[in-house]
Order: structure tokens, then C-alpha cells, then sequence
């Protein structure tokens, strides 16, 4: 058994990510650009990180989506904001990723889906995942699987939560106007609750 890297959001170094041009990969065949991580300690195939304590705006059970805030003493999005514009840029330096002959940041930034806005970071609660989700807590550790009823009252408001998760790369999506956007797809792999 081999043990998964998580890198401390704070750590992270933006020159140190790699991102790959898109392919569609089976059997989704939905064209993803994949975003590893390599410096001189390690190389990390897909991008993981372990998020400081953000503060818990809002949770949806039903839909499985958790709103988080940045503590106001700590301004914690600036490594996710860095990576946003990362994303963007390169899809500028490279647009015949998007099949196009070139294109500007604001059409770009048009169709980026962005994880942090208006100051709230939103993440997804999957556990369809084959690992699952492992919540920790004061209470020990819950194990979210395809199989489990996400509780209710799993997270609330202003509680802080550290977040492991992996990015699984940049997804180039259509809607049903065949508009091209762009998604940074997100699985999360334990949350740490306090």
C-alpha cells in the first residue's frame, strides 16, 4: 500500500505545477487537462492538497455541496486564486486546446467556472469515489461510501474544516448551446473537522 501526498495549500509553489494538454480519457472521453506537481522532494502525478482552516458558510445535504469562508484573520483563497489564474492563462497561451486560433483572458475568464466566488469556496460532496470520504472528527472517523445517506447535520455554520483533496484536472465542457467552459474538478478524500 502506498501512501498518498497531500501538499499543504500554503506550501504550494504555482511554478511547481504542471499542467498537460487536455486528452479524453476513458471512458468518460470528456477532454481533461491533467495538473501533476513535482519539485525536489517529490513528484505527484495528480495535484492533491490539504486546505488551511476555512470556516463553514453554508452546507446543502441534498445537493452535497459545502460553501466554505476564510477566517478573516488569515487570507487563505490566495493559493486557489493563483491557481485559478494559472489555469487561465494557460488556456490563453494555448488555444488550440480550446480548438480555436487564439483567444482573449476575459473570453477565457467568461467560461471558467471559478471554485472560489464572492469569497466563498464551493466543493462537492462525491462519494461515488471507490476510496469514499473520510470525515474525522471529535467523534472519530466516518467513512461516506456510494452506499451512504450524506447526513444532514454532517457540517455547520462557522464550524472550521481542513479539506484533502485532489484535483482530478481541468475539465472542457459544453452546454446544450455547444458553448465550450472550462470546470477544475475537484474530488475530496478526507475532511477534518474541528
Amino acid at each position: 500500500m502506498s501512501a498518498e501526498i497531500f501538499i499543504p495549500l500554503q506550501n504550494l509553489v504555482m511554478d511547481n505545477i504542471i499542467v498537460y494538454p487536455p486528452t479524453s480519457t476513458y471512458p468518460l472521453r470528456i477532454p481533461t487537462s491533467i495538473l501533476s506537481y513535482s519539485n525536489s522532494i517529490c513528484a505527484i502525478p495528480r495535484l492533491a492538497v490539504l486546505t488551511e482552516s476555512f470556516i463553514v458558510h453554508n452546507w446543502d445535504p441534498v445537493k452535497g455541496k459545502l460553501e466554505l469562508a476564510e477566517p478573516r484573520q488569515v487570507p487563505s483563497f490566495k493559493k486557489l486564486v493563483g491557481l485559478q489564474e494559472l489555469l487561465i492563462q494557460k488556456l490563453v497561451e494555448n488555444p488550440s486546446w480550446s480548438s480555436l486560433q487564439k483567444t482573449t483572458y476575459e473570453d477565457i475568464q467568461s467560461r471558467f467556472q471559478h471554485p472560489i466566488f464572492n469569497s466563498i469556496f464551493t466543493l462537492f460532496l462525491n462519494n461515488k469515489g471507490p476510496e469514499g470520504i473520510f470525515i474525522h472528527g471529535i467523534g472519530g472517523t466516518k467513512k461516506l461510501t456510494l452506499t451512504s445517506t450524506v447526513p444532514e447535520k454532517l457540517f455547520h455554520q462557522g464550524q472550521r474544516l481542513r479539506i484533502a483533496l485532489r484535483f482530478q484536472g481541468l475539465v472542457f465542457l459544453k452546454n446544450t448551446n455547444s458553448k465550450l467552459f472550462y470546470r477544475l474538478q475537484h474530488q475530496i478524500a478526507h475532511i477534518y473537522c474541528s
